[in-house]
């Protein structure tokens, strides 16, 4: 499967939570993956629901945030 994969979050304004819902199995991973923020350095947990990583994670007013997916 796939090793790792980047994911880019713009966050809306006025700042909210975002909620990602990954296939991940659909992407080459054989389990859930571990997940990174790389803008930040903020703790990010994937949840795993109905197959699917969910990973929810603050947001800033016109900010950028950069996930690593990785096994």
């Amino acid at each position: 499967g796939r090793s790792e994969i980047y994911l880019t979050v713009w966050g809306p304004e006025p700042p909210e939570v975002a909620t990602l819902v990954v296939d991940y199995t659909r992407m080459g991973f054989t389990s859930l993956p571990h997940v990174t923020e790389l803008v930040s350095d903020i703790r990010v947990q994937a949840s795993k629901k109905g197959g699917k990583a969910v990973v929810t994670l603050p947001m800033e007013k016109n900010m950028t945030r950069i996930l690593k997916l990785t096994k």
